[in-house]
């Protein structure tokens, strides 16, 4: 048993940091969907909040505040998720296309590499037949 947790934690060490512009996107969505979702439900709970204090005949002060408070939670909550939501998933689409360029950069040094060595051979044969 904890030579398999010895063995789990082993393979999450070693896929941590594979595919990090993935996993970050799809934190970034779940983050997004759930932080628009709290942010709706903190507006529904002031506007009852703000009837409720209205039924019971309180101060007309906190009413307005209630109320005008669901409001903003309404708009500004989903809006700042959102802008959130652009700047983090623009991060991650960032690193992806980083790691794609330094693959594209491995590959053609690689290439590159390859065609200096059949260069040098076929320049090494020339003169040895001349």
């Amino acid at each position: 048993m904890f030579e398999d947790i010895i063995k789990k934690l082993i393979l999450f060490s070693e896929t941590m940091y594979t595919d990090v512009g993935k996993k970050l996107k799809s934190l970034v969505k779940f983050w997004f969907w759930g932080s628009t979702a709290l942010f709706i439900i903190l507006a529904v709970i002031l506007f009852l909040l703000s009837f409720f204090v209205a039924i019971n005949e309180e101060d007309i002060y906190y009413f307005f505040l209630y109320f005008f408070s669901s409001l903003v939670a309404l708009i500004f909550g989903p809006l700042l998720s959102w802008m959130n939501y652009l700047f983090l998933y623009g991060f991650g689409e960032l690193i992806d296309k980083t790691i794609e360029i330094h693959t594209c950069q491995c590959e053609t040094k690689r290439c590159l590499e390859e065609t200096k060595k059949l260069i040098q051979k076929q320049n090494d044969k020339q003169t040895e037949n001349e």
